[in-house]
This record gives structure tokens, sequence and C-alpha cells, in this order.
């Protein structure tokens, strides 16, 4: 929820660089983890007992959440352009075996039924993309510092490690805008 609000709304602005949006808004979830990796670490470094921590760490992502869906708007649907697409605008164009998916927004999206969806190779191929990138990232993600800390190792700073996870936060938000940016200028359905 938090992902696709922001990049719907984004996407009513900039409708011919949704790639982009989408990694501008990543990006900003990435210098969230950068940005609150410091505060929750000085706040261990103060002393502040675990629990009192994360009612405070709680209260302030609330109140960010709270302050930036406030300026989350959708462009008005008066300052949208105001003329239907054509039929050929609409229609998905076929050349040599590719396939370049770029319709208007008022068009009807090509897509397939759910059952039809679930049980395609594309489907499965993306699936087991994301079993086999993501899950090790998340691992990475949740253990990093720990691992660095205990495992004997030259890296036993909190603080440097908290920096080193909040560079790596940003690299990836960086990384999602340029994909998303090449995206956006490649095509994103190729066959």
């Amino acid at each position: 929820m938090s992902y696709s609000t922001p990049m719907q709304a984004g996407w009513t602005w900039f409708p011919e660089k949704k790639g982009f949006i989408n990694g501008l808004t990543l990006m900003g979830f990435g210098a969230g983890a950068f940005i609150f990796n410091k505060v929750g670490t000085n706040l261990a470094q103060a002393g502040v007992p675990f629990a009192a921590m994360i009612r405070r760490l709680a209260a302030i992502y609330a109140v960010v959440s709270l302050l930036g869906s406030s300026l989350i708007k959708s462009k008005p649907v008066d300052a949208r352009p105001e003329t239907p697409p054509t039929d050929e605008e609409c229609e998905v164009e076929e050349q040599q075996d590719q396939v370049a998916v770029s319709p208007p927004a008022a068009c009807d999206p090509p897509g397939a039924e759910f059952k039809q969806a679930v049980t395609s190779l594309r489907f499965w191929l993306l699936w087991t993309i994301g079993l086999l990138s993501f899950m090790p990232g998340l691992t990475t993600l949740g253990l990093y510092k720990r691992f660095g800390m205990t495992s004997g190792g030259l890296v036993a700073d909190d603080r440097l490690m908290s920096n080193i996870g909040g560079f790596g936060a940003l690299a990836n938000g960086l990384g999602r805008v340029f994909w998303g940016n090449l995206v956006d200028k490649l095509g994103f359905f190729r066959g």
C-alpha cells in the first residue's frame, strides 16, 4: 500500500515516465531507511531502552507517514487531456515478434484473466526471479549488521554498520531510478 498510492498518483502527472516515477518512489523509501538507520542507531547508543525506542520510532514513522500522505495528489481530471485516444493509439503494435505496450490511459489495457496469468510461463519466471533475488536481499538486509558485529570481524562499530546499511539503501534506490528510467526509454514489454 505504501508504494502503490504515490506511484499511481505520480503516473497521472507523468504518464510517459512510469518507470522513472516508480524508481523515484522506491528511492524515497531507500532514503527513509538511510535516515532512520541513523535515528535508530542514535537512540540505541543514547541508552534509550528497546521498548521505548520502538515506541519513539513508531511515533516518528506515523508523523512522517501522515505528512507524506497528505502531499500525495493525483493530477486533477480537468487538467488532463480531454481528447480521447484514437483506435490506432489503443492498438498493440506487433513488430518482428516484439510487442510494444504503451497505450494511453483511456484505453483498456491488454491483459489476461487471473487463471491465464497464474498459469503462464511468464508469471512463473517472474515469481522464480523474485524468489531467487528478493529473499537473499531481504535476508541480507535483516542480518548484515548482526553478522558484521558478531563475526569476530573487522567491522565491530555499530554506527559504521548502520551507515553501511543506509548507503546500501540509497544505492538500491538510485539503481531503481536508473532501471526505471531505462525501462521508460527501451519499453517495458518485449515479446
